[in-house]
Parts: structure tokens; C-alpha cells; sequence
């Protein structure tokens, strides 16, 4: 599309400003994926360790108790609030203001998995954002771990505090990890 709207914009006005119609038209691309981007609950695929987008892939298989959410961005202040409408929308089927209706009723969901394998940064507003979402999640004894991180964003949770901020915080190396070993004593 980047291609197609650059390409009518040099025949139509010209090369100078059919250019910088083509790259005002990539920032804005760039920053709607940013502002608004993907987000998946996985499966496991049959026999395997592997979790993959479940409506892509119909062989893979949801784990009864447990959702595994997937941010295919890097998660900061312009998209933090998309996480966590993404994030409840997509596990508990509510909208993130309705967080407190679950509280008289039990949720079907024990585990949720935040598999971080798609977020390559992550800034203090979105860190802040995954300590409020854990803390009402915990609330609902809706256990949360946070997998496959990379290290930029185990450095930033750890220069925000996360560890110190919550009382039982839940990593673990690989989305398999955290299913398998669903437990305190095997996640670090």
C-alpha cells in the first residue's frame, strides 16, 4: 500500500512531493502499527512445544484454565492502554472497566501467560500498565506469568521496580515453562 500510494503520488504530483506524500504516508503506517497493533491468544500445536496463534492455526489447542496472550509489539505509553483492553478483552472476555463485575463471579481462567516474545521494548508507562493489570488480575486469583522476555525489558522492569513492586511476580524462560511448571516454585 506504502508502495502503490508513493508510486500515484509521483505520477500525479509530481516526484518531489509525491515523495514526501509517500513517506507522510509510512510515519503514519508506522505509528498506527504502534498505536494499535496485533495481539493473540496461542495454542499449543499437537505433540509439540510450540504455541502459535490459535484462529490461524486450527490445530492448535487451547490449554483448559490457562490463556496465553501474545503482544506483537513493543508495549509503551501510546499503546499501554490497547495492552490492557487487548489483554482483558482477549483472556476474560471484558472490557477493561468491567474488571470488578468478576469479583462476584468466579472466573474460569486460573493462568494467564503474557508471552513477551514480540516486545523488544517496553518504557515505564508499560511497565506501570503490567504491574496495575497483574495486581487486579491477583485480585481475581487469576495467577500471571510473564515469559520469554527479552533483556532490554528485564533490565527496564528491573530499573522500574517491578520485582520489588509486587509481592509474588512470575517469570519463566519459555511459554512451555510457564505452562508446564505452573507453579512459584519452578519460575523464577
Amino acid at each position: 500500500m506504502q508502495w502503490l500510494i508513493t508510486f500515484l503520488g509521483v505520477i500525479l504530483l509530481g516526484v518531489d512531493i509525491g515523495l514526501i506524500v509517500g513517506v507522510i504516508f509510512s510515519i503514519i503506517c508506522v505509528l498506527l502499527r504502534f498505536t494499535i497493533p496485533k495481539s493473540t491468544i496461542n495454542g499449543q500445536l499437537p505433540f509439540s512445544e510450540i504455541y502459535v496463534d490459535s484462529q490461524e492455526f486450527s490445530e492448535a489447542k487451547q490449554i483448559p484454565g490457562i490463556k496465553i496472550f501474545q503482544f506483537h509489539c513493543p508495549l509503551f505509553f501510546m499503546n499501554s492502554h490497547n495492552f490492557k483492553t487487548n489483554l482483558y478483552k482477549k483472556t476474560l472476555n471484558i472490557s477493561s472497566e468491567d474488571i470488578e463485575r468478576l469479583h462476584e463471579e468466579k472466573p474460569v481462567i486460573h493462568t494467564i501467560v503474557l508471552d513477551f516474545s514480540s516486545v523488544f521494548f517496553v518504557d515505564s508507562t508499560g511497565v506501570e500498565t503490567v504491574i496495575e493489570c497483574i495486581d487486579e488480575l491477583d485480585d481475581l486469583r487469576i495467577k500471571v506469568i510473564i515469559c520469554q522476555c527479552s533483556q532490554s525489558v528485564i533490565q527496564m522492569m528491573d530499573k522500574m521496580r517491578f520485582f520489588a513492586k509486587l509481592a509474588n511476580p512470575h517469570i519463566c524462560a519459555t511459554v512451555h515453562d510457564a505452562v508446564v511448571l505452573n507453579d512459584r516454585t519452578n519460575c523464577a
